[in-house]
């Protein structure tokens, strides 16, 4: 398994990856596999571009020569350059636990660095203890904060913190 950039022209690919996370951990994301299932091709060839080109937002994928078996986003933050955030981190249900989730977040930590970002941060949902340790294990902290899953408002999520 290696990690990578996406390439512009892995659309289709980016767009199987993300609708297999929303199905696979619907409680893991703002985003829902309706409305995003929902997109038209035109909009995942325009993220697939975007997120492979431009200096700001990034996806990374893992992939086996089969296909992408997880993908992670990291994009730098608006209102202030020097912190970064990670979403759609995400790994193949029969592949977790082989230390891909570890190197996406290798990925995305070192292309944060590299734009210059000095913080790296993340929403995680509470119950979600699998993701929480990888996360704790990388270096992340909680930063306090709570805020309810817009997909689901009756759990929870947390803010964690790495410094880069």
């Amino acid at each position: 398994m290696q990690t990578r950039r996406i390439e512009a022209a892995e659309w289709q690919e980016l767009r199987e990856t993300r609708l297999a996370a929303l199905g696979d951990s619907p409680e893991a994301f703002a985003a829902t596999l309706a409305d995003e299932g929902a997109y038209p091709d035109e909009k995942w060839r325009q993220q697939a571009v975007w997120l492979s080109e431009e200096a700001d937002e990034a996806c990374f994928v893992a992939e086996d020569g089969s296909g992408f078996g997880g993908m992670a986003i990291g994009f730098l933050e608006e209102d202030d350059p020097t912190s970064a955030g990670l979403v759609a981190m995400w790994v193949a249900p029969g592949m977790r636990g082989g230390g891909i989730g570890a190197a996406l977040l290798d990925e995305v930590s070192r292309w944060a660095r590299d734009a210059g970002a000095t913080r790296l941060l993340l929403w995680v949902n509470e119950e979600n203890l699998t993701a929480r340790r990888l996360y704790e294990r990388a270096g992340f902290v909680s930063t306090g904060e709570k805020k309810p899953i817009r997909s689901n408002p009756r759990a929870t999520e947390l803010r964690l913190a790495l410094a880069l």
